[in-house]
């Protein structure tokens, strides 16, 4: 039942988009300009489809123009709901990652959502970070005017540092998604691994 799960968790995550958006905004707004979102995320979302594009700008257009009064009061709020909305997306990946994993849930539904609540924020803080190294970094790169060999080790570094930060971020999902006995994370290396590289082709493809 692999394709049906995986549908699934594609269905529901898709759900999960724009809420975790909103999160990220709020969370990215605290150390920057939230309107400038939008332009990191036009240089990361090159590959995107077209109406995939278009569709998360247009709702990123819409959210960055709200009054920035409006985001400071209303932010421990609005977090709250963003993070209980993408928190879903996460929940249904935690429950298929158990069926993958053969395992029996007993977790209760307070530990269950509190799971998928933690996993949300870590998603939203990698996001930032992930943004910060793909979108930022060059920006910085540029205006220390790090040129030539050097410029090519930092961007080569750059990417490293980033395959590494995937793999960590799949190795703690693969280790506290299945409800299972003291788990170690070396059940889970060879697994990271593997799904780090099928998605860095997937993404170079």
């Amino acid at each position: 039942q692999l394709p049906l799960m995986s549908a699934g968790v594609a269905f529901f995550g898709f759900l999960a988009l724009f809420p975790a958006l909103i999160a990220l905004t709020l969370v990215y707004g605290l150390a920057a300009d939230p309107a400038t979102i939008a332009g990191q995320l036009d240089a990361l979302g090159g590959s995107l489809p077209q109406e995939a594009r278009v569709l998360i700008e247009d709702q990123l257009r819409q959210l960055t123009s709200a009054p920035a009064q409006g985001l400071g009061w209303g932010l421990a709020l609005s977090l709250v709901i963003a993070l209980w909305s993408a928190s879903g997306g996460i929940g249904n990946l935690v429950t298929a990652i158990n069926i993958a994993y053969d395992e029996e849930r007993r977790r209760g539904f307070v530990a269950e959502k509190l799971l998928a609540l933690g996993l949300t924020v870590g998603a939203v803080v990698f996001m930032v970070v992930m943004m910060t190294m793909v979108a930022g970094l060059p920006i910085v790169l540029e205006r220390v005017g790090l040129t030539g060999g050097w410029r090519w080790l930092a961007e080569i570094l750059r990417w490293l540092v980033l395959a590494v930060l995937i793999m960590v971020a799949l190795a703690v999902l693969y280790r506290v998604a299945p409800d299972r006995n003291a788990p170690k994370f070396r059940w889970v290396s060879v697994g990271a691994m593997a799904a780090t590289v099928l998605f860095l082709l997937g993404s170079a493809g």
